[in-house]
């Protein structure tokens, strides 16, 4: 069962690298400490949503100059020592994330060059982000990159992907200091109002202006005459607006005027029919039954089973039976394309589908592991050892899951022995310990409290045909 999961998480992920407009971003890396401009920022959520997340290994990353231009909204002549210096700078900054488990300090770019010939850039990433863009099973946020396209500042870009980290949940909470920290402003705007008006409204009002996720502060949090935390309450964008599609750079289609197609069908023919007759062609018969009728009669030459060439031209291209099969195999042939496409965008869907369901089981998990830990952290000490208590009494009554989750848990020299900071160790830990634990706390002492969170989760199962508890 779980290598089959694993197999449909692999096709969903596939799925997101194909589609030009989707990235996926491991949660740490949204969360991780850094500071960047807002070009700098476009430029580097290009190049991941061009990352093959299904690989073991990053892949060089080619991107155009014409592509960092419509997409980085930089209009100047000075293109080129516009994108190198941005390169540069953003080869030189560093991130730094911290867990459970690690502090990594790294930098977001290894490398950078520029093909002349080519006009184009390739960019390598620092391979210690790996864990975050590549193989993910679990943890992070997939969103449409054109949301970000017409936000100007850095300070916006990082707000939408918290948004959009814990949109199922409807809400987040964050101190002042811990965004000072993630922002790396820690020196900036030391006046509440300042990083107020300046970072969190030019933020909202961004969002609000161009993104399909705003948010409001719900409540500030004081601590004595200090705002110390911001509640703040995600919400879905109502008002229509106009996202700019991203750049397509396929060159545009050489259009040729009348004396050009007589040069060009007549240098086909030229050894067979004088370019009076190709001028009569165009003058009767449409472009396409003109081709057709040449393709078929050169075929036929290479094939050597005819020896009047210009006569079999001149019939082959006044053949109207042959063009109506041709046109009947080209229709044919494209509604056999059109039917893949269907059946492709349809396995898209489901694999995407897959992915969402799979992000919001472990959105849910983390919600109701997150209230676990509120609880414990905010409790007294009778709540963990009625919880101890309540395990041995289902154990001594023959309970094997009790017994299971009271044998696993784990005691840790850093802490005091069933203390707070021991049952959170644990509950982060995982295991049968942490499973009881949550259930104990979300569906029997604060099930009415955690109530409102399932509801919203339930909701969002419905939308995505999947029951979440």
């Amino acid at each position: 069962m779980a290598s089959e999961k694993d197999d449909k998480r692999h096709k969903a992920i596939l799925a997101v690298s194909k589609d030009p407009y989707k990235l996926a971003k491991g949660n740490p890396l949204i969360n991780s400490s850094f500071d960047i401009t807002a070009i700098q920022f476009k430029i580097l959520l290009h190049m991941i949503s061009k990352v093959d997340m299904s690989l073991e290994d990053f892949q060089p990353i080619t991107i155009q100059i014409s592509e960092f231009q419509k997409f980085a909204n930089i209009n100047t002549k000075a293109i080129y020592e516009v994108i190198e210096v941005q390169a540069e700078k953003l080869k030189n900054k560093s991130i730094f994330y911290e867990d459970d488990e690690i502090r990594l300090s790294t930098n977001l770019l290894s490398s950078w060059k520029y093909h002349k010939k080519k006009g184009c850039y390739t960019f390598r990433f620092d391979p210690e982000l790996k864990p975050f863009l590549l193989d993910l099973k679990e943890n992070f946020t997939v969103y449409d990159i054109r949301n970000i396209i017409q936000l100007d500042s850095a300070y916006a870009i990082r707000f939408f992907e918290l948004c959009k980290q814990f949109e199922n949940l409807g809400r987040f909470e964050m101190q002042v200091n811990e965004i000072k920290h993630l922002f790396k402003i820690e020196d900036k705007y030391k006046n509440y109002y300042d990083f107020k008006k300046y970072v969190i409204e030019q933020a909202r009002k961004e969002l609000k202006s161009y993104s399909e996720l705003y948010f409001d502060i719900d409540k500030e949090i004081k601590q004595g005459r200090k705002v110390a935390s911001l509640r703040f309450k995600i919400i879905k964008n109502k008002k229509k607006f106009e996202r700019k599609d991203l750049i397509d750079i396929t060159p545009p289609a050489e259009h040729n005027n009348e004396s050009n197609d007589v040069q060009i069908i007549h240098s086909l023919v030229s050894n067979y029919v004088a370019v009076e007759v190709v001028e009569k062609w165009l003058s009767l018969y449409p472009m396409e039954q003109i081709n057709i009728g040449i393709s078929y009669t050169l075929e036929q030459v290479k094939a050597n089973k005819i020896k009047d060439v210009g006569g079999y031209l001149q019939t082959m291209v006044a053949s109207k039976s042959l063009y109506e099969e041709e046109v009947k195999k080209k229709k044919l042939k494209e509604e056999v394309r059109v039917k893949e496409r269907m059946v492709k965008a349809k396995v898209d869907q489901q694999q995407q589908l897959e992915l969402e369901q799979q992000q919001l089981r472990s959105d849910f998990h983390n919600a109701k592991e997150s209230f676990t830990i509120e609880k414990i952290e905010n409790g007294n000490e009778e709540l963990r050892s009625n919880f101890i208590q309540y395990l041995q009494i289902r154990k001594d009554k023959g309970d094997f899951l009790s017994a299971l989750s009271l044998d696993n848990y784990k005691t840790d020299p850093l802490y005091p022995k069933n203390s707070k900071e021991e049952f959170i160790f644990n509950i982060k830990n995982g295991g049968s310990f942490a499973a009881s634990m949550i259930t104990y706390i979300v569906d029997n002492l604060y099930k009415e409290e955690f109530e409102p969170i399932r509801v919203t989760y339930l909701t969002k199962g419905k939308e995505l045909n999947i029951f979440v508890d």
